[in-house]
Formats: C-alpha cells, structure tokens, sequence
C-alpha cells in the first residue's frame, strides 16, 4: 500500500476513521478507533487517562454458495504516560500486512481442509480414490464360478455334450443299447434327461 506523507494516520480517513486502501490485490477495510467512554481528545472518566487506539485492517473475499475467506490485522498503540497516543504513519500498513498474512495462512488451511474432503470427481472417495489403470474402463470381475447353460427348448442344463470312452457292442435285438463313443445322441443314455419346451 502507498503512504501520504501529508496525512497524519498515512492514509485519509474519515469521520469514523474509516479508509480503505489496496494491498496485494485485495481491498482492505481500514478503521482506527479507541475505546473510550468520553472525549478521545480528553482523559477517559473511569481511568484517567488517554485511551489506547486501535488499527485495524480486514480482508474479506466471497466465492460461489456463500463461502467467504477473510483476513485480520491488527496494531495496538498505548499512551505514553499522560499524553495522548500521537497519529503513527507505520501503524496502518503494520496492519495491513498483517491482515494479509492472515488471509494467505487461512487460504492454506482451508485449501488442504478441502482436498482431504473433496470428492473426486471419478468417484471413490478422498481417502481411497479408485484406481486407473490407464484403459478407461475398469474391467468386470471374473469371481471363477460356473454359468447356467439354458437352451433354447426351455430346459437348463448341464450336459456339455461329451462324448464317452467305451466301445459301442450291438445288441442281440438289433439295438444299440451302449454308452460310448458313438457321438450320435443316444436318447436311452444320456445325461441331459430335461423335455423340450412345449
């Protein structure tokens, strides 16, 4: 912030010792003030003595959905013994700095408050983000069970179809009666026993 030598406090205040000035892209609210029960130019009636004044300097920036982040500086001059605390021009940017300071410690903290909560946006959650493995799909899990093969006559079953080991001996009626190799299907022996569908 910029300092006018010409001015008492360093910067032109009103009547309430309100100002503001610009410091490191901030507007900051100024204000100098005491605390007294009478006359700031005169003795405070309770104590007897000239009151402290105060510097204050505060930073308030808002964002989206009502979220705010402010910032707090402040100088605290004393009398010296029964005189009144003279204007101090190193008061007003003592308190801006530290106004400023105050916001950029809070930005840390609330910035790293915010990324152990945020949620990400590819889901999981802070602590335990899902893992990429760079194809853009995560592939489905095979849990190595077995399918229920259901044909097309309605029945589910489970024959794969294999053919036996034996060797087939006709019969003395003229029938094969065997449970071997003969790949064609024997309705007499095979495993798969289910109806077709109506």
């Amino acid at each position: 912030m910029d300092i006018d030598p010409s001015q008492p406090w360093g910067i032109a205040i009103d009547y309430f010792g309100r100002a503001s000035v610009a410091d490191s892209g901030h507007d900051v609210a100024v204000r100098i003030y005491d605390q007294t029960l009478g006359s700031p130019l005169a003795p405070d009636p309770v104590t007897d003595t000239y009151p402290a004044v105060y510097v204050t300097a505060q930073i308030s920036e808002s964002g989206s959905d009502g979220t705010v982040l402010t910032g707090n500086g402040l100088v605290y001059l004393q009398p010296s013994g029964t005189s009144p605390v003279a204007p101090d021009q190193t008061s007003v940017p003592a308190a801006v700095a530290a106004a400023v300071a105050d916001f950029q410690t809070r930005a840390t903290g609330y910035a790293a408050l915010c990324a152990t909560w945020l949620q990400p946006a590819d889901g999981g959650d802070a602590a335990n983000p899902p893992t990429d493995d760079g194809s853009g799909s995560t592939p489905p899990t095979d849990d190595g069970g077995t399918g229920t093969d259901t044909g097309t006559d309605g029945s589910a079953g489970t024959d794969p179809g294999t053919a036996g080991t034996g060797s087939t001996t006709p019969a003395a009626d003229g029938t094969d009666g065997s449970t071997g190799t003969d790949p064609a299907a024997d309705s007499a022996t095979s495993t798969d026993s289910t109806q077709p569908a109506a």
